[in-house]
């Protein structure tokens, strides 16, 4: 399977990040991406509770993670899908991104993007692979909710999430 990975020459990530309350204000938050080959094969599918962060936090961080997750396997050029218009306008460059927050987060996408031929999409969240994406988060951010104070302190110290915050 590694071998059949390592000639992919073009890499979809499908990105999604939300919060409970899906607002400006911070609330819990998760983040996950799909990825797939140009035939449609999914090839990794990753999320994780990124603590407490806004919407926007949550979305510009989910396309971190996805593009950092697909240049693992070292792809000629990935293309990004989300369902955050606001995000894709404000890293194509039609919006200016105001938040200094959200501006380091742009900083870091536009680093990821000297390493590959990384190009961004807005998708309405009918789509099918990006609604597969938000589900996923959304049962991220639940199993995390569910965790009682007793599994929260099991946890090794480098295993408990960081709560993130601007």
């Amino acid at each position: 399977m590694k071998e059949k990975l390592k000639n992919i020459n073009i890499i979809y990530v499908y990105a999604d990040g939300g919060s409970l309350k899906n607002s400006p204000t911070q609330s819990d938050a998760g983040i996950g991406a799909i990825l797939y080959d140009k035939i449609g094969n999914e090839i990794a599918k990753k999320s994780e509770f990124i603590g407490t962060a806004t919407n926007n936090v949550a979305e510009y961080r989910a396309l971190i993670f996805g593009i950092k997750t697909a240049l693992v396997l070292r792809p000629r050029a990935i293309k990004c899908f989300t369902d955050s218009e606001l995000v894709v306008k404000q890293i194509n460059g039609e919006y200016r991104c105001k938040n200094i927050g959200l501006k380091m987060l742009l900083a870091e996408i536009d680093t990821l993007s000297t390493k590959a031929d990384v190009t961004f999409e807005y998708i309405p969240r009918e789509n099918e692979k990006i609604r597969a994406v938000h589900k996923l988060v959304e049962k991220t951010i639940n199993n995390e909710r569910r965790r009682t104070p007793a599994q929260e302190a099991s946890k090794k110290p480098q295993e408990k999430q960081k709560t993130f915050q601007w």
